[in-house]
């Protein structure tokens, strides 16, 4: 089922949330992430004048870590287990626009 998480962080190999839902370590977790710019990248250049169909890049991501945030939120880091090659590629471009940074 559906649910919606507030993005901590995100890097080119993990993503740091907050969740009303408790995880363990080692849970696999589909992930959908909305990028509204996501569709001005394809494949190593950018279209200026696009508008976003609002595709979701998708994600399977283990959970590495789980920490109490406070009473009914948790703080859930995870590590991408399966992401598309060209999909991560534009992630990277997406973040290092934004940030000046590339984390793996």
């Amino acid at each position: 089922s559906f649910k919606e998480y507030s993005i901590k962080y995100v890097s080119a190999g993990g993503i740091f949330f907050e969740s009303c839902e408790v995880y363990k370590k080692n849970d696999i977790l589909l992930l959908e992430i909305y990028i509204p710019e996501w569709d001005k990248y394809n494949i190593g250049f950018y279209k200026e004048k696009q508008n976003s169909s609002l595709k979701p890049l998708r994600i399977i991501a283990e959970v590495v870590r789980v920490n109490t945030a406070y009473i009914g939120k948790y703080y859930i880091a995870v590590k991408y287990r399966a992401i598309d090659e060209s999909d991560k590629s534009i992630l990277k471009k997406i973040i290092n626009k934004h940030l000046g940074v590339i984390k793996q």
